[in-house]
């Protein structure tokens, strides 16, 4: 396998804002301000509880704003009076699809409890994609 080279992160552009028209495509039920995702306020988030009642599988897919090779994926929380995510995985799709035969796994990645930004990685897609379901 080819050496796996971390990407540098700064001056990069975000295809998953809403500067640049991406958006939420979806979310479990009781997801609340799913929009918040991708603005880059930090007072701005979205709402979702630790467990659902019914064992909802929670998710959310946004659509970037154009068709892009993903190598990484940042995630964060900096509400003090909230849980942190935890465990996640990353599934990507050439197009939307509410079938899971059109995701592909990127990762599945483990969180740690802080209050920042975390980085994951993905280095094995060899192929474009425009929507990222976590």
């Amino acid at each position: 396998p080819p050496p796996q080279v971390a990407v540098p992160l700064t001056g990069r552009y975000n295809y998953a804002s809403l500067d640049c028209s991406a958006r939420v495509h979806a979310s479990h039920r009781s997801a609340k301000s799913t929009a918040s995702l991708l603005s880059s306020k930090k007072d701005r988030y979205m709402l979702s509880p630790c467990a659902t009642p019914d064992g909802e599988h929670q998710f959310v897919v946004v659509e970037l704003c154009e068709d892009i090779h993903i190598d990484t994926v940042q995630l964060a929380n900096f509400e003090f009076f909230s849980g942190v995510f935890k465990d996640f995985t990353v599934s990507v799709a050439k197009t939307y699809s509410t079938s899971e035969d059109g995701w592909t796994v990127a990762g599945t990645y483990k969180a740690k409890n802080v209050r920042a930004v975390q980085v994951s990685e993905v280095f094995e897609l060899n192929f474009y994609s425009v929507s990222l379901c976590i």
